[in-house]
């Protein structure tokens, strides 16, 4: 990803550059690539449009076959700088179902469920994990449902640290047992149990949150103009007195920066 100015390069870090990298995260080992948050067991917003993306061949056609479609294809072209995004109706709430990503090469996802998908930001009272929650050896016992799912947005803040550390248990779909229920956010898990209840459909959260942060980091540049601009005048006079090349250069191998653990201190 491109950073073209200082105000985008400290922005990205303070607004959780990790929400736009699991966005690659994953990048599957074939022509045809998909970002972390389209994977095996992901929950997909019901009785809307969808937007899937990813990249693939330049010039090359990729074709999108949603089981639930029965049989109808959603075509599209990966462009000249390699990125393709195309337009997929979903249905109403259901599922496991499988989607197809065919062109060179394809990519098929399972277990896919059609229901609600919330997000659930902000700093450490959202990212509390079920693993301390106080109530965690009653919730053990009860909490095995596959309509209730959580994936959990990876803390990264700079191009290539997914790839300096080890991530590999974050950017996961993962089904409420006892095996995953400690990944849950806390806050987000009973949430959505809740809702599941309720609404009698799937449910996915998406968690992504970062224990420390201000809130202006969660808002846009504008917003912050808006609303707070002796907080925007310290960052302008901070960054005036950096080198923000340098600054994230230094940020490469850094082990401050190894957040791929989500239960590390």
């Amino acid at each position: 990803m491109e950073i073209n100015t200082r105000m985008k390069k400290y922005h990205h870090y303070l607004t959780l550059l990790s929400l736009f990298m699991l966005l690659g995260i994953l990048k599957l080992q074939a022509a045809i690539q998909l970002p972390a948050i389209f994977s095996n067991h992901m929950v997909l917003q019901r009785n809307s449009e969808l937007t899937f993306w990813g990249w693939g061949i330049p010039g090359e056609t990729i074709s999108i076959a949603p089981e639930w479609m029965k049989g109808e294809i959603i075509k599209t072209q990966v462009n000249n700088t390699g990125k393709w995004s195309a337009r997929v109706p979903s249905g109403e709430a259901g599922g496991p179902y499988e989607i197809r990503f065919s062109g060179s090469s394809e990519v098929t996802l399972t277990d896919v469920m059609l229901g609600e998908v919330w997000l659930c930001s902000g700093q450490s009272n959202m990212e509390f994990h079920m693993r301390y929650e106080k109530h965690l050896t009653e919730a053990l016992k009860v909490c095995v449902n596959p309509r209730v799912r959580f994936f959990d947005v990876p803390e990264v803040s700079y191009d290539g640290q997914d790839e300096e550390f080890d991530y590999s248990r974050m950017g996961i779909w993962r089904k409420a047992d006892p095996e995953n229920l400690e990944y849950f956010s806390a806050v987000g898990y009973y949430f959505e149990r809740e809702l599941e209840r309720v609404l009698d459909v799937p449910v996915g959260i998406i968690g992504c949150n970062w224990g420390g942060t201000r809130s202006c980091a969660w808002m846009s540049v504008e917003s912050v103009e808006r609303a707070g601009k002796p907080w925007m005048q310290m960052y302008e006079d901070r960054i005036a007195e950096m080198d923000m090349d340098e600054y994230w250069e230094t940020q490469h191998g850094n082990p401050m920066n190894h957040r791929g653990d989500p239960f590390a201190d």
